[in-house]
C-alpha cells in the first residue's frame, strides 16, 4: 500500500503529551530515548540506519499500548449521546490525560496511536477495513465494523 505524503496540518502530540503517554504505558526509559519526537538535531528513529534497533522500539512500544489501553466501547453505550470524538486532543485526554485508565473504540484507539506515531515521525497511512464474512459465497457489504490499518 502507498501512503500519500503526509501533510503538515496532520495533527500531532507535544513531546510534552508524549513524554506523558510513554509514562501511562510503562515504556521502558531504553525505549523512550530511541523513540523521542524528532527535532533539528534528533532525526525521527524510522529514518536512522539501524531498522533491527526501529523495529524492537516500535515493536516495544506497540506492546506496551496494547496491554495498557483497553479495546472498550463504553461512551457508545453509556453516554448521554452514544458518540465517540476522533479529534486527537479528545482522544488524548480520554486514553491519557484523565487518569482513569481508559480506551476506546477501535477507531478512537487507531486514531489515537496514529497521531503518536505522526508525532513521533513515522508517515501514517490510515484505510478502512472490513470483515469479509463470505457467506454463501455472497460477499455483500454489510457495513464499516472492521479496523483501521497503519504502515509507516
Amino acid at each position: 500500500m502507498t501512503c500519500p505524503p503526509t501533510s503538515p496540518s496532520r495533527p500531532t502530540y507535544t513531546p510534552s503529551q508524549i513524554s506523558t503517554y510513554f509514562t501511562h504505558i510503562a515504556l521502558p526509559h531504553s525505549t523512550r530515548t530511541l523513540l523521542s519526537p524528532p527535532t533539528l538535531s534528533n532525526p525521527p528513529i524510522s529514518t536512522k540506519p539501524n531498522p533491527p534497533t526501529a523495529l524492537h522500539a516500535f515493536t516495544t512500544l506497540q506492546h506496551h499500548t496494547l496491554a495498557t489501553i483497553p479495546f472498550e466501547n463504553l461512551a457508545l453505550h453509556y453516554s448521554l449521546n452514544h458518540a465517540i470524538s476522533l479529534d486527537p486532543e479528545n482522544l488524548f485526554q480520554k486514553i491519557v490525560g484523565d487518569g482513569r485508565g481508559r480506551g476506546g473504540y477501535c477507531m478512537e484507539n487507531n486514531c489515537f496511536f496514529g497521531t503518536v506515531l505522526r508525532s513521533l515521525g513515522v508517515t501514517v497511512c490510515s484505510a478502512g477495513a472490513r470483515v469479509n464474512e463470505g457467506k454463501g459465497g455472497k460477499e455483500e457489504f454489510a457495513g464499516w465494523y472492521g479496523h483501521g490499518f497503519w504502515e509507516g
